[in-house]
């Protein structure tokens, strides 16, 4: 890669790799506990989850694209470690997703 063409690379991905990293504190910080005993609290935990499962896989999405931008500038390393974090965000999703199933199921929502 040119060094021009490297200089007006750096700062699009560290603009996007500072998204990712806020996305995914934002992510974690939304992540609490929660308490559900009658059904309209399970149905609202139930929707709280499937947010944090669309949330999680927009991370994946992010990842992809991110790796796919690594991998045109033959940034192997860099794009491992994008392919490690989606796989990360989509188990994370899955996880939400079951939540928000066990959830809708106590509100009454089979």
């Amino acid at each position: 890669m040119s060094k021009v063409r490297a200089k007006f690379q750096l700062p699009k991905i560290t603009a996007m790799a500072l998204t990712f990293l806020f996305g995914a504190v934002a992510l974690a910080e939304s992540n609490h506990h929660v308490n559900a005993s009658t059904p309209s609290e399970h149905a609202e935990a139930a929707e709280h989850y499937k947010t944090l499962a669309e949330a999680a896989r927009q991370n994946v999405r992010s990842h992809h694209e991110q790796r796919m931008s690594y991998e045109r500038n033959s940034l192997r390393n860099l794009s491992e470690h994008c392919k490690t974090i989606a796989k990360k965000f989509e188990e994370l999703a899955e996880e939400y997703d079951a939540m928000a199933a066990e959830h809708a199921f106590f509100a009454g929502d089979q």
